[in-house]
């Protein structure tokens, strides 16, 4: 009789397109059903467009990874020609201790960018504080965007920068602490995006140039002006 009830119980249940799952437990029949609906014209094409939108950006990684890659082997070049140097001329003390506190994991930096000023008829009006509360500004607005409103996260992050080429291509190299642990391709061209928007607000004409920090050619490459001692930057949190 039971098994008749059941079976009976679960055609009723079809008829009305539900998906069910029912349970006999001491001879009590108990019934969860959730209600399919057919999805809407509108929610098919969005999700269409939401697919080519993904298969879109997907593409634009790719691209963005092969334009990326020339500037990672130009820093690798770089590391690799300074070694050779360096039997010359070696490395500063001062330099080396710069370059193990920004290598130090403990320190957590994990994003290499650089912000373009690209200043038009400003070549040589810059200075260091000039630059330091130009990026100081871009730096809240991408600490807001981060975290929001709550300041007292804003600590979590922080950067080390130099400052190169003022009287022509200006422009600043930072070492980023970024609370994000793992940094995928994706989460490099999202950003890259953001802070793109970000930076022209500061700097009308300027532009970006983001990637994770793929090895320790990158402090290399950031402290290879002879006087950077006197170009560096910092968050001011």
């Amino acid at each position: 009789m039971e098994t008749s009830r059941l079976n009976n119980f679960k055609k009723q249940l079809k008829q009305y397109n539900e998906k069910f799952l029912i349970t006999n437990d001491d001879n009590l029949i108990t019934a969860t059903s959730t209600k399919f609906i057919e999805p809407t014209i509108e929610e098919k094409e969005l999700d269409l467009i939401k697919f080519h939108q993904q298969m879109l950006k997907n593409n634009n990684i790719q691209l963005m990874n092969k334009f990326k890659e020339t500037k990672r082997n130009e820093i690798k070049k770089y590391k690799e020609t300074h070694s050779k140097k360096e039997a010359n001329k070696p490395i500063t003390p001062y330099r080396q201790e710069i370059i193990n506190t920004l290598n130090n994991s403990a320190n957590g930096f994990n994003l290499a960018l650089t912000l373009n000023f690209n200043p038009v008829n400003l070549s040589g009006l810059f200075n260091l504080q000039m630059v330091q509360n130009k990026v100081n500004e871009w730096w809240k607005l991408y600490c807001s965007y981060t975290f929001g409103r709550d300041a007292s996260k804003y600590k979590t992050m922080n950067y080390i920068g130099t400052v190169e080429h003022f009287d022509s291509n200006i422009h600043a190299h930072l070492s980023i602490k970024h609370p994000q642990k793992l940094i995928t391709d994706e989460f490099i061209y999202d950003e890259e995006q953001t802070i793109k928007i970000l930076w022209k607000t500061v700097q009308m004409s300027g532009t970006v140039f983001l990637d994770r920090i793929f090895s320790d050619g990158w402090f290399y490459y950031q402290t290879k002006c002879s006087d950077f001692q006197n170009r560096l930057i910092f968050s001011p949190n």
